[in-house]
């Protein structure tokens, strides 16, 4: 669509009345200016956090339909919240949570994936020129009618799906950081930032632990080829610009280090790869839990080895249950991995014990 411009806010550009009214503001030149805008919100602040920290507080294995419906709360609040600040600014704009935009998931709760896309509401909401405000981070089983989030960071995944949608011109990832970083400038502040990346480079980032960007939206992006930028959300020219070319880099150039702080090694006694993987598969399938990340496998004298990666509180369910199984056991834990990326060559990684994580990023800089 012609003129459209998809933004998507993260929870720290909205943590207070005041950032949602800033953000309508600048939301509100650019309707004046004529431009078409969905405008995705992520919950405000801490509050994801929050609602997982209560929902641990009642249950310590909470359900995960009922968890879901705790969390996407978050986003229904921002999004509500900054509908009615843009109406005070004179925009006609209009809220939808993620069933209401019709965004179609499995029935995989806490990390469900988008199936498809029947978003009648926006397109009239378009039609009408209002600015559409999208809860991110959720969607609906059409078979069940149930309410499903799409894991952490998924409302990078709302805002590049619909991109890719409707063809946006541009679909801008805005959060408090400067844009993507050839690492987390919480550990190297004085690591470069890089004004372009390609498309390829972010893919790679992401899957390796980068957070600027959940991993599906940068895959999403990829394979529909949507103009992606990733920047602050209190100065939309400052970020990065992701290209869909590698001529920029010279063979070999580093790119950067990222991490996953938190993996699980699991070994399974069978007799090729894939008995392996139905094995931790039936895990997940007969305790109800979603897919997890797989980094890597390997089978080897009789054992599959895989490293997986998920949420702290995804991960520690599934430790649990491998407990009890008699075929499959937690190798190593209390493991990260520290991957260093290079233009037009395999990325390196290495995988260390958590405590020695940082140290071994700071071996890079």
């Amino acid at each position: 669509m012609n003129g459209l411009r998809v933004f998507k806010f993260g929870g720290s550009s909205l943590a207070t009345p005041e950032k949602v009214c800033a953000v309508a503001k600048e939301i509100s030149k650019l309707y004046q200016s004529g431009q078409k805008l969905i405008v995705v919100t992520s919950a405000m602040g801490k509050t994801t956090d929050q609602l997982r920290e209560l929902a641990y507080k009642v249950s310590p294995q909470p359900n995960r339909r009922e968890f879901d419906m705790l969390l996407t709360t978050g986003e229904r609040i921002s999004m509500a919240l900054m509908a009615m600040a843009l109406h005070d600014l004179k925009c006609p704009s209009i809220s939808f949570t993620g069933s209401q935009a019709g965004i179609m998931t499995d029935g995989a709760f806490t990390n469900a994936r988008i199936k498809e896309l029947k978003p009648m509401r926006i397109e009239e909401a378009l039609r009408e020129n209002k600015v559409v405000v999208l809860a991110g981070f959720q969607g609906v089983d059409p078979i069940t009618k149930e309410i499903t989030t799409l894991g952490r960071g998924g409302s990078d995944t709302t805002a590049v799906a619909m991109a890719a949608h409707f063809g946006a011109d541009r679909c801008e990832i805005l959060k408090d950081v400067d844009g993507v970083f050839a690492t987390d400038p919480r550990i190297i502040p004085s690591a470069r930032l890089h004004k372009k990346l390609s498309i390829h480079a972010l893919v790679e980032f992401c899957f390796w632990g980068a957070k600027v960007l959940n991993y599906r939206s940068a895959e999403l992006a990829r394979d529909h080829h949507v103009p992606l930028f990733v920047g602050r959300s209190d100065d939309f020219s400052l970020g990065t610009e992701i290209t869909y070319s590698d001529d920029g880099y010279k063979d070999g150039e580093f790119l950067g280090v990222n991490s996953h702080v938190e993996v699980l090694e699991i070994g399974v006694a069978c007799t090729d790869s894939q008995e392996g993987a139905n094995a931790i598969t039936n895990i997940l399938t007969e305790n109800n839990l979603p897919e997890l990340q797989v980094l890597s496998f390997s089978y080897e004298a009789g054992t599959y080895r895989v490293l997986l990666t998920a949420d702290a509180d995804l991960l520690g369910d599934f430790r649990e249950h491998v407990r009890y199984s008699s075929k499959v056991h937690v190798l190593r834990e209390h493991i990260s991995t520290v991957t260093a990326s290079y233009a037009k060559r395999p990325c390196q990684i290495q995988v260390v014990p958590a405590d020695q994580r940082e140290a071994t990023i700071r071996k890079f800089f």
